[in-house]
């Protein structure tokens, strides 16, 4: 017996490949998972308090979206994998085929090698041709006007910052969904100037990439050192810098995010022991 989801998706992901452009692309995913219940897996470190086992299993047939190197966690369950050129690893996704890559760019991006996406999109909100006052200004955590980015009134994204105010909870509420689980989304420290990941060990950006590629190419020797000559020389990981009051602003827009998501008949929860999201929010377990 297959798995409706797995199904639904690895059909999506087909259709996908033969649009001409986003448009098509979003046209076609329109309410194509209506009613579904939309699981999200950030790079949270409460995430390590959820036991991946239990995600494999009680995620294995539902909707999921991956941030960045969640991905790695469970490949085979997710649907759509949502990256940026920012802290970038190099992901191996032919251990899931089907898996929808989406990823948003700003036009002064740094290079990206091995970032490749079935769908990008262009934050218009902040890079060369946006003065740096008005980008601060009018990120979408401080405007808050999130009805004005909806995909159905524009492809271009807003300035979140971050993957889950600029593209993921935009296009889970355009796939159809009833409701929004965000699994590790503790947001960040306050008075922090570091991001804490799951995966924060010793360099997870080198160590990964390096892992990934090696792994598959463990009989060959000379790749160890090729590797090791191109991590020296090339930008991959684009270690990601903060702005300004980036997580306050977060979690203090928090609240009416959910309350907007309710205006749509969308319902927000977080699988979370740290998140600085408001309280507002329910908390739930998987």
């Amino acid at each position: 017996m297959g798995l409706r989801m797995k199904n639904i998706t690895s059909e999506l992901k087909k259709q996908i490949l033969c649009c001409s452009n986003l448009s098509n692309k979003m046209d076609l995913l329109k309410n194509k998972y209506k009613g579904d219940i939309c699981y999200i897996l950030t790079a949270g470190p409460s995430l390590n308090d959820i036991d991946k086992k239990n995600i494999k299993s009680k995620l294995r047939d539902k909707l999921v979206f991956s941030i960045k190197q969640t991905f790695n966690i469970a490949p085979e369950i997710v649907d759509f994998h949502l990256l940026n050129p920012w802290n970038y690893t190099l992901y191996n996704h032919k251990k899931n085929n089907n898996t929808i890559i989406a990823s948003t760019r700003v036009d002064n991006d740094p290079l990206t090698p091995g970032l490749q996406s079935d769908m990008v999109f262009n934050i218009t909100g902040v890079g060369s041709k946006v003065s740096p006052d008005y980008a601060y200004a009018n990120r979408l955590a401080i405007k808050k006007n999130f009805e004005d980015y909806l995909f159905t009134k524009t492809l271009d994204r807003p300035w979140g910052p971050g993957i889950i105010y600029e593209l993921a909870i935009y296009l889970a509420l355009h796939l159809g969904v009833s409701k929004i689980i965000i699994l590790g989304w503790d947001i960040g420290v306050l008075n922090s100037n570091k991001m804490a990941h799951f995966y924060d060990d010793k360099n997870p950006q080198v160590l990964n990439i390096k892992k990934n590629i090696l792994k598959q190419n463990d009989k060959l020797s000379f790749i160890r050192m090729l590797t090791d000559k191109v991590f020296k020389k090339v930008n991959i990981y684009n270690e990601p810098g903060f702005v300004r009051d980036d997580v306050k602003i977060i979690a203090e827009s928090t609240s009416s995010l959910f309350y907007w998501l309710k205006s749509k008949n969308v319902d927000l929860e977080i699988i979370s022991s740290k998140s600085l999201a408001d309280q507002i929010i329910p908390r739930v377990e998987l």
